[in-house]
């Protein structure tokens, strides 16, 4: 009895602790200033254009440019970075979106999706 329960909690012990949910990341700062031309297209270039650009993008999510990406519906983009969203693992194939990123997009598509 003792052994299952030090090996229960050995279990939970070695798990590793989630990623900080992006709203909680003091490090980025939510401003207007945040745009998508300096700051959100190199994370989407970088992150996202792979699957979320051409003549059938995924989910119907085109973000290859700023006339595209201000045209998902805000709803839809908060879905890809909010903490447990179906979404959060984005991209589901390669290094996902750091909490800081994550907080980039969620700020700029809050303060109105500036270009």
């Amino acid at each position: 009895m003792i052994l299952l329960i030090f090996v229960g909690f050995y279990a939970c012990k070695s798990r590793k602790s989630p990623e900080p949910p992006a709203q909680n990341n003091p490090a980025v700062e939510c401003s207007d200033t945040i745009s998508y031309a300096s700051v959100i297209k190199p994370i989407f270039d970088q992150k996202c254009i792979r699957c979320h650009s051409g003549k059938l993008p995924k989910g119907g999510i085109d973000l290859a440019s700023y006339e595209r990406a201000s045209r998902v519906p805000g709803h839809r983009m908060e879905c890809v970075v909010s903490a447990g969203g179906a979404c959060n693992s984005m991209p589901p194939n390669g290094e996902p979106l750091t909490p800081d990123e994550a907080q980039y997009i969620q700020c700029w598509v809050s303060t109105g999706m500036n270009n």
